[in-house]
């Protein structure tokens, strides 16, 4: 399988590394990851969050959080902590 990777920081040297299974080649999806992680971090807390080093087609991470796609319909959805 392969992963979509990605660091977020934020205020207070807040730190991680997030991850997602990739399915079918979907630029919607790739585009969403960082769109949702930021708003999952910033619902929990976090504050001048910023994403970096996006990568896809990677192995499974040996650290950092899982999300998973969950579609809201045939063709649209959006990332959640998995």
């Amino acid at each position: 399988m392969n992963y979509y990777t990605e660091t977020f920081t934020g205020s207070g040297n807040k730190v991680i590394h997030a991850y997602g299974e990739m399915g079918a080649h979907d630029h919607g999806q790739s585009n969403q990851f960082a769109t949702d992680i930021k708003a999952y971090l910033m619902k929990n807390g976090w504050t001048h969050v910023i994403a970096k080093d996006f990568k896809s087609n990677q192995g499974l991470p040996k650290k950092g959080k899982l999300f998973v796609w969950k579609y809201t319909s045939a063709k649209k959805g959006h990332w959640e902590k998995g």
